[in-house]
């Protein structure tokens, strides 16, 4: 059960049902506070509701038939060793491990890490997948910086 944080006693209009959004919490989510008249006379209890806060900044990405096309290419700009490799889908590279028994049902590989850019992906290449020959380096190090720009250069 999550605890609310504590709030300051608030006194209420006359309305039964007046509703208080003044007070956030650290998650970016308003408490409401509501006063019924539900509760035993006298009693000092509030119900607290947690509600979105409404001003919040969101980005929103619009998706276009001209970003995303239909299918993704499974296209495969590394292969790193035999137990990793480099995939891409239309938002970014993803670092894959091989499972370690290849069934039918399953493609056969985990994706570990969702890189946007190309430093991202060279840092997460260090620290998970071992050793990496210098040539199956290459084309990563040749990669744009961004995967935005990898994708428009390939006219996708």
């Amino acid at each position: 059960m999550i605890r609310l944080p504590t709030l300051a006693p608030h006194t209420f209009s006359s309305h039964a049902n007046a509703v208080q959004r003044d007070h956030a919490d650290t998650n970016g989510c308003a408490i409401s506070r509501v006063a019924t008249d539900r509760l035993r006379p006298g009693a000092a209890q509030n119900k607290q509701v947690r509600e979105r806060r409404s001003g919040r900044d969101r980005t929103i990405i619009a998706l276009t038939a001209d970003t995303i096309p239909a299918h993704h290419s499974k296209s495969l700009p590394a292969q790193l060793n035999s137990r990793w490799r480099v995939a891409d889908d239309p938002r970014q590279w993803i670092l894959q491990k091989r499972k370690g028994q290849h069934r039918s049902k399953s493609s056969g590989w985990l994706s570990r890490s969702f890189c946007a850019t190309r430093s991202a992906l060279l840092r997460c290449i260090r620290e998970y997948c071992g050793n990496v020959d210098a040539e199956s380096l290459n084309p990563i190090e040749n990669l744009p910086e961004t995967h935005l720009e990898w994708r428009r250069s390939k006219g996708n």
